[in-house]
């Protein structure tokens, strides 16, 4: 189903449908660093007019620590000034992610440019339907 790439703590795969589906097991900051080297390699090869489409599947009970993953996403998007939409889906088992979550994407998503929504963790049919809508 293309490309593959994990280590302990985060794998990312691309499936047929051109969704960038991550799956996160650990909250280590390794794991937030290969997320960000594959969003690197995404964003030097994706023209900026594509919009690019992330399906997070968070399976571990924690978070990587916020300023951590503020300053890994803000040194890419420096780095990458002009870059493709984003649209991103969010399954996760606990509501208390709901919060944090939304935090984070409010500080992290480019307004009118970046869209972030969040789904039960048995919700995978609807969240990948809502990423395909473009609309």
């Amino acid at each position: 189903m293309g490309q593959e790439t994990g280590n302990i703590g985060f794998a990312a795969r691309r499936l047929e449908n051109d969704i960038h589906e991550f799956t996160w097991t650990s909250p280590s900051r390794e794991s937030v660093d290969v997320w960000m080297e594959y969003n690197d390699a995404l964003y030097e090869v994706t023209d900026a007019e594509n919009t690019l489409h992330f399906l997070h599947i968070i399976q571990t009970g924690n978070f990587p620590p916020l300023t951590y993953v503020v300053r890994k996403a803000r040194q890419l998007q420096m780095k990458y000034p002009v870059q493709p939409d984003t649209r991103s889906a969010l399954l996760f088992q606990s509501r208390f992610f709901g919060g944090f979550i939304n935090t984070l994407s409010s500080m992290l998503n480019r307004e009118g440019q970046d869209e972030t929504r969040f789904f039960a963790i048995d919700e995978r049919q609807e969240a990948i339907m809502w990423l395909l809508d473009n609309e």
